[in-house]
Parts: C-alpha cells; sequence; structure tokens
C-alpha cells in the first residue's frame, strides 16, 4: 500500500487540504487496483487529521466506468455544476470537488438514480433543491467554479481514483442528522463531513 500525506491548515474550524497529483506510469496506471493511503494532515498543530484508504471505485455490473460519463450532455453537466455551485460554492475546490464526486457516485449507485439530474432533482436530497429559493446562480465567479468543477470531475470519474471512498452523502458541520450514524464517516472536508453507506 502507498501512502500519500496531504498537508491542509485549519481556518474556523474547518479542514482544509490540498490535493495531492500522483503521476502514474502506463502500466501502473492500467493495474491501479492497490489501495492507496491518504493522510490529512492539520499543519498548524501537525497532527493527523483523517486517514482515507482509496480504492477503485465499483461500478454496476455491465458498466464501463470510463465510458458511463464520457458523453455527458449539456443539462448533465449544468445540473452538475448546479449542485456543486448551491452545496458548497463557498468551500475549497477540494470541498466542491468531493460535491461533484458524491453526486456522480450516486448515479452509479443502484440506490440512487441512474442519471445526474435525477439524482440531483430526487426528492429530498439536496436542501437547494427545494428550499423555496430561486434555483439560479447570482455569483459569476462561483457559477463559473462550479461548471469547471463538474467538468473536471466527469472527465476523471472511473478515470482517476475517487478521493471520497465512494461517498455518496455529505451534510455541513453545522447540522446533525439523524441518518449520518447509520453510515461510515470517510472525512470532513471544509464545512461538509462525507460518509460511505457500507452495508
Amino acid at each position: 500500500m502507498r501512502m500519500i500525506h496531504i498537508l491542509g491548515g485549519v481556518a474556523s474550524s474547518a479542514v482544509i487540504v490540498a490535493m495531492a497529483v500522483v503521476y502514474l506510469t502506463a502500466d501502473e496506471a492500467k493495474a491501479a487496483v492497490d489501495p492507496v493511503e491518504i493522510v490529512y494532515v492539520d499543519r498548524v498543530v501537525e497532527r493527523v487529521v483523517e486517514r482515507v484508504v482509496h480504492v477503485p471505485m465499483p461500478t454496476r455490473p455491465g458498466q464501463d466506468p470510463e465510458a458511463i460519463f464520457a458523453d455527458a450532455g449539456t443539462e448533465d453537466l449544468y445540473c452538475l455544476a448546479q449542485n456543486i455551485y448551491f452545496e458548497s460554492r463557498g468551500e475549497s475546490k477540494v470541498g466542491q470537488e468531493f460535491v461533484g464526486w458524491v453526486t456522480l457516485n450516486r448515479v452509479q449507485n443502484s440506490d440512487f438514480p441512474s442519471e445526474i439530474c435525477r439524482v440531483v432533482w430526487q426528492d429530498s436530497q439536496f436542501s437547494w433543491t427545494h428550499d423555496g429559493k430561486s434555483d439560479q446562480p447570482r455569483d459569476a465567479a462561483a457559477w463559473a467554479t462550479a461548471q469547471t468543477i463538474a467538468l473536471e470531475v466527469v472527465q476523471a470519474y472511473g478515470v482517476e481514483r475517487d478521493p471520497t471512498e465512494g461517498a455518496t452523502y455529505f451534510h455541513a458541520t453545522s447540522v446533525r442528522p439523524s441518518w449520518a450514524k447509520k453510515f461510515e464517516r470517510v472525512v470532513q472536508i471544509d464545512n461538509h463531513i462525507f460518509y460511505v453507506d457500507r452495508g
């Protein structure tokens, strides 16, 4: 098992994490099935914040993970960007990427719809979709960032290791939903805590 250390800092009790880039040879990429342990380190107090073991994401039977989102349409990308924008526009780039990965992990999970827009708009799953407010992005810079991240996550999905370890749930640190007790916590990024359903 390889180990990667990622240094971060703390701001407003939120962990800020910098992404590490790992370059693989063609053979390594083809045979990249060995787990990689990612260690998130709080640089301020020099302690390990979280340890996450990354493994390849299992897919639904008969699906090619590299091709699933390869031809994602404009509507799909728009829905994904909306979810990233409304759920995490105040977060770091990593925090926004994690929201994107969770959304796509749901598409891959048989417990959720199999299309991006249907996952995003599934009843009462993401708070912004039923808060009675406008669903039109108003912050142009944040919207441009969300769109860029949406495209990057779609292009990486099934090709790169999932940094969320297959997480399909998250919530803000300001709330304590009862459902969180049923799942395994993966990591806290900024003001969100991410969970995976191992059941």
